[in-house]
């Protein structure tokens, strides 16, 4: 070295300083990586607390169109409230993949299907007034019943009906607004910090119940909205179990519940759960960037199913009768999304098991 003028010494700065850049590279370059704690955070902000909001507010505003249709009784005023049911009802469709922590009693509350003569029945025999309470007889479905079978507002306010109504939406408006605040309280916070241990042990944890939820929702597609015990696809159809076919809203659910899963499993784009399955490795399982490229492609195949189904005035309850097959697609390709589901947990290596299970 001192042949050509340089000392050892005099070459330390050098090395620390190209040291130094490969170790901020480094860092840079794990800093970078997407983890489960950055997804967390992404579906907090982007998508749960968003979705819990417009169902809250969305519900209110279907209470107060409720109110006003009893108050006046006129047509307009059913028309408010049928295009509050609506918006309500879209909005509660797309938050399903976010029913998690407080807001996870709400489907049990809020989302049986109903059984039209009974509740009819129940809303205009005072003997039978004690039916009200079921929880079939309340929820969304229900007011859906209330408001649309009606031919005018005279009849959707006769006897009992408003009452019921009333009772029934500003339920909903209650449990959609509690569920809200409890998330803004506490769980919110519970959620993104998961892995602290109150009450998350790691993040995998609280993203669990996201991808359970999410499961959870397509298993109930594939059962009850376009398969058993519906009879779709083969025997006699039952066309009156398709959801919200009363408002002629059933494409639009279907398509609200697909946002739904878009918001949940791509996010942003870039720190979604399915990024996290392209990039993340665990201790058995390695990164799946061909699985999370197949999610992608099969949440747009479901688009152009649905989009296929018709446009958005298409009657899918009469379709059916003359076309029981009419869904069939539709079916195949949320099961083939649920079976990628199924695979990125294991790519995330998530306990999505019941507590049941779990015992």
């Amino acid at each position: 070295m001192k042949r050509i003028g340089l000392s050892f010494k005099s070459l330390l700065p050098v090395f620390a300083l190209v040291l130094t850049g490969a170790l901020m590279a480094s860092g840079g370059s794990a800093a970078a990586k997407l983890t489960e704690s950055d997804v967390l955070a992404s579906l907090a902000t982007n998508a749960v607390r968003p979705s819990l909001t417009e169902v809250a507010d969305t519900a209110q505003r279907l209470s107060a169109a409720s109110r006003q249709l009893c108050e006046k009784r006129d047509a307009a005023s059913l028309a408010g409230a049928r295009d509050a049911w609506r918006k309500a009802y879209l909005a509660w469709r797309r938050s399903a993949p976010f029913l998690v922590g407080p807001a996870g009693t709400l489907e049990r509350r809020l989302g049986k299907p109903v059984h039209g003569v009974v509740l009819d029945a129940a809303v205009g025999e005072a003997g039978l007034r004690h039916l009200r309470k079921n929880p079939d007889m309340r929820g969304y479905a229900a007011v859906e019943h209330l408001l649309f079978v009606p031919a005018d507002a005279a009849a959707a306010t006769a006897a009992g009906r408003c009452a019921h109504l009333r009772d029934a939406t500003d339920e909903i408006a209650d449990l959609t607004g509690r569920a809200k605040r409890e998330w803004d309280r506490g769980f919110g916070n519970e959620f993104v910090s998961a892995g602290d241990g109150k009450p998350f042990l790691v993040p995998g944890d609280a993203l669990s119940l996201v991808f359970a939820r999410a499961l959870n929702v397509t298993e109930t597609l594939l059962r009850d909205g376009i398969g058993l015990p519906s009879g779709f696809f083969e025997g006699p159809a039952k066309p009156e179990l398709l959801d919200a076919w009363r408002s002629n809203s059933s494409r639009q659910a279907f398509q609200a519940t697909l946002d739904g899963f878009r918001l949940a499993l791509l996010g942003d784009g870039s720190s979604g759960i399915v990024d996290l399955v392209a990039t993340r490795d665990g201790l058995v399982h390695r990164k799946n960037p061909v699985l999370a490229a197949d999610i992608r492609r099969q949440i747009e195949k479901i688009q152009k199913t649905i989009a296929g189904l018709g446009g958005s005035d298409l009657v899918l309850h009469a379709e059916l009768r003359k076309n029981p097959a009419k869904l069939k697609g539709l079916y195949k390709e949320i099961q083939k999304l649920q079976d990628q589901l199924v695979k990125a947990t294991l790519v995330l290596e998530l306990d999505v098991r019941s507590a049941v299970e779990k015992q």
